[in-house]
């Protein structure tokens, strides 16, 4: 029977819990603030207890650096007018500085997971999602919407409040599924676990996320899966087709562009692009859109409802970064790259690929992770990804003596 890691489990348990509590949006609720809370004892352990060996490479240490070094320059005393910082907010800053603080947190703590740990977070994740899943049937079927006292927000599909983000944390997971079934050499059977990702994307009404998951299924088993070079190459064509037809987004599928709507995402991009021009080289403050946009939006734009983000994360990150997260965002593509030409990828790697390119690309029409629960996943990927190849193999002196012992009972027999 295999150790089971103390850090593992609580690890573990944490995940399910921000895959139950993580689903709300809204800035300042309880239940983040109790995530963040559940994280600090994964804090003093990073700190206390140091590693045989780097999990990571020192690039992805630098990034980590860089991503603080990004909200440090927000920190930076102003003398004039008066006395304060460069962030317009210095306390929607410091809350999103804790916010990141968490997902950098999570991925140090998964990052010093063992190979075996890392691949039982995915079990971890698999019961989230299928608690996920089972409350949006319930939802579904239920005459009534079912509305529960312990979240400070209305649920809208599943654990979360945005029916948009229950969809990308279900494609987010057919990586894994390819993943699996692939493993135990059952590649068929993943597809009755689509079919029913799909069926209850139908019932959570998002005709986007219906299409996402059906081309993530496709992009992720030509990547993941032990297939034909034909099938794979016919696999990638079919969804490149797909993704081309959709970004012309007929009927409004993406529902982006409605007649006379000031919530257009088109309309909130190029405000947005207009707020970033206004406070360049180094941004509003993270944390500050929603104080910055009404200052920039357009007479014929402006409406009763209130935008909260730009639908476009790298738009918002820069806005209310400038050019330092900028630089942060390009760096991170680059070790992307960089990672992807270093080594050999294991399959669990190139599934946590498949699923950062999901988010990533999902980040771009909406704001996935600004929820709890998409950010701790977010975090697990990485860590599985960036993980050192050489992670966790003997050191040359536990090598060597092994390698003794092995000769001396070699001569013994």
């Amino acid at each position: 029977m295999s150790h089971l890691d103390p850090r593992s489990l609580y690890l573990g348990a944490l995940l399910l819990v921000c895959l139950v509590l993580g689903g709300g949006t809204q800035k300042g609720l309880p239940t983040v603030f109790v995530l963040e809370l559940l994280s600090l004892p994964l804090v003093f352990d990073l700190a206390l207890r140091r590693p045989r060996q780097p999990a990571f490479r020192w690039p992805v240490y630098a990034m980590a650096g860089l991503i603080v070094l990004c909200f440090a320059v927000q920190f930076v005393p102003v003398l004039s007018p008066g006395f304060g910082f460069l962030t317009r907010d210095a306390g929607r800053t410091l809350d999103s500085l804790v916010y990141v603080g968490f997902a950098l947190t999570l991925f140090l703590a998964f990052g010093r997971l063992t190979p075996g740990d890392q691949s039982r977070m995915v079990a971890w994740l698999f019961l989230g999602v299928i608690l996920n899943m089972a409350l949006a049937l319930t939802q579904f079927a239920a005459s009534r919407g079912l509305s529960l006292e312990l979240f400070p927000y209305r649920l809208g599909a599943g654990f979360f409040a945005n029916p948009n983000h229950f969809s990308s944390l279900l494609f987010v997971t057919i990586p894994f599924v390819i993943y699996q079934f692939d493993a135990i050499e059952r590649l068929p059977w993943a597809s009755l676990a689509v079919l029913l990702i799909v069926f209850i994307e139908f019932a959570a009404g998002s005709t986007a996320g219906i299409l996402l998951s059906l081309g993530c299924t496709l992009i992720s088993t030509a990547v993941i899966a032990s297939i034909r070079p034909v099938v794979r190459l016919s696999l990638l064509a079919t969804a490149l087709l797909g993704a081309g037809i959709l970004a012309l987004n007929p009927g409004d599928v993406l529902r982006q562009s409605l007649a006379d709507d000031p919530l257009q995402r088109q309309q909130i991009a190029l405000t947005t692009l207009a707020a970033i021009q206004q406070n360049l080289p180094l941004g509003s403050g993270y944390g500050t859109f929603d104080i910055v946009y009404p200052s920039v939006e357009p007479d014929a734009a402006v409406s009763n409802a209130f935008i909260n983000h730009a639908h476009n994360e790298p738009l918002e990150l820069v806005l209310e970064g400038g050019v330092p997260a900028a630089l942060a965002l390009l760096a991170y593509l680059g070790l992307l790259v960089w990672r992807l030409n270093t080594g050999r990828h294991s399959r669990i790697k190139l599934a946590s690929l498949c699923a950062i390119g999901f988010i990533l690309v999902h980040s771009l029409v909406d704001y996935p992770l600004r929820t709890s629960a998409l950010v701790a996943i977010f975090a697990l990927l990485n860590a599985v990804y960036f993980a050192s190849d050489t992670l966790h193999q003997p050191d040359r002196r536990h090598r060597r003596r092994r390698r003794k012992s092995v000769q001396a009972t070699s001569v013994a027999a």
